[in-house]
């Protein structure tokens, strides 16, 4: 697993960075830290897939402090995409 985290934060390849996130959650080893880092990445489509991904840390329909706190800063995300996806994913 350190070498999936690893990857996650420092390939220079968006699509590794996004399959090293996926090959996490896979095996059930994806972390909230991870999921954070990736709602930074510079990639606006590693930041759509980790907002998809963050949802397995809701419990009783709400979101840990630090994860939420980030995602309502994606609202004035420069990419409409990730935007969407917000808005699909967390606002009901």
């Amino acid at each position: 697993m350190p070498e999936l985290v690893k990857l996650l934060e420092t390939s220079p390849a968006p699509l590794g960075r996004l399959r090293a996130m996926y090959s996490l959650d896979g095996l059930g080893a994806l972390k909230e830290e991870n999921v954070l880092k990736a709602l930074q990445d510079p990639e606006s489509g590693v930041r759509e897939h980790a907002i998809k991904l963050s949802e397995k840390f809701i419990k009783n329909s709400v979101a840990p402090k630090k994860l939420w706190a980030s995602l309502i800063t994606m609202t004035g995300d420069p990419s409409l995409n990730v935007r969407y996806q917000l808005a699909l994913h967390w606002v009901r």
